[in-house]
């Protein structure tokens, strides 16, 4: 991916592949619109479906929206943000949900904010390639956090991709599959 230029506005990507995502952005809205809003280099970047309309009047005019791409174009945009944002409301839908996205945003060297529901949190290194912030936690303090040190921010997201290198690619001796079922298959 190319690298992120440094005078860009601190970028915070929400990506959604469906419809339906207003939902879980809601639980984050007026921390993000918060955060945003509090400085003039900061901006939203909406990646695939979402209603504008669901979004404060003041965080619209901050938003850039991407529509959907091939994949190759969506980790491009992606990896211009400087954190990736996964809000998921707690609900039997979300708790069965991949971590697809973090895997996406650590492919291009950007950390991930997750909500502790699903599968998103047992992939984010709380602290070390992205944040996992439980139901009270307040998404605008950890994006300020953030948003001090870009160089910070830029180490995070460069131990988020270290750590899908090391525990998320596969390894061509290593098979999910036991060897028996292979082997029965290919028989």
């Amino acid at each position: 991916a190319t690298p992120r230029d440094p005078g860009a506005p601190f970028t915070v990507a929400f990506a959604s592949g469906s419809q339906g995502h207003e939902m879980d952005f809601s639980l984050i809205r007026d921390d993000l619109a918060d955060f945003i809003t509090a400085a003039p280099d900061r901006r939203l970047m909406i990646l695939g479906h979402f209603e504008l309309d669901h979004l404060p009047e003041a965080l619209r005019t901050r938003t850039v929206r991407h529509e959907f791409t091939d994949y190759a174009g969506y980790l491009a945009t992606l990896a211009q943000a400087d954190v990736a944002v996964m809000p998921l409301t707690d609900d039997l839908f979300n708790r069965c949900k991949s971590a697809v996205r973090v895997l996406d945003a650590a492919a291009v060297a950007v950390p991930s904010f997750v909500s502790d529901t699903g599968d998103l949190a047992t992939v984010v290194r709380n602290g070390t390639t992205g944040r996992v912030l439980r139901k009270d936690d307040s998404w605008r303090a950890a994006l300020e956090d953030l948003a001090t040190g870009r160089a910070a921010c830029a180490a995070m997201g460069q131990a988020a991709r270290a750590d899908l290198l090391a525990r998320w690619t596969a390894r061509a001796e290593l098979h999910i599959i036991a060897p028996e079922i292979l082997d029965w298959v290919r028989q």
